[in-house]
């Protein structure tokens, strides 16, 4: 996946953003997961899913899961999906990690998954 090449500005911006030296960006992040897992530790199958509090998870879990989709393909953009050798995004076993939860995270707010 060689959209951008090396010279691109808007790869280079990207690889600023998530190269692992923006403290500013890391941070964000890892706010983001923290309070993500306190979404789900809220969550409660029980919960009245027209409710305030249900919805506002639900829409809380959709901002965060497109914060961690952007993060994603910011990281695929800067780094190259698989064929930009040792640094690519797919080749990190946290990144892969990370793309699995994002996917299952996408079909989770997806209307497919109300219908489960």
């Amino acid at each position: 996946m060689n959209f951008f090449d090396e010279d691109n500005k808007l790869r280079k911006y990207l690889f600023r953003l998530v190269n692992g030296n923006n403290v500013k960006f890391e941070r964000f992040i890892v706010i983001f997961i923290l309070l993500s897992a306190i979404q789900l530790g809220l969550s409660n199958p029980k919960l009245d899913p027209k409710g305030g509090f249900a919805r506002g998870l639900y829409w809380f879990d959709f901002i965060s899961t497109g914060v961690f989709l952007f993060e994603s393909i910011a990281k695929i953009i800067a780094f190259g999906f698989i064929s930009n050798g040792r640094q690519s995004y797919i080749r990190n076993i946290w990144n892969i990690v990370d793309f699995l939860v994002i996917l299952i995270c996408m079909v989770a707010i997806s209307p497919i998954a109300s219908q489960l």
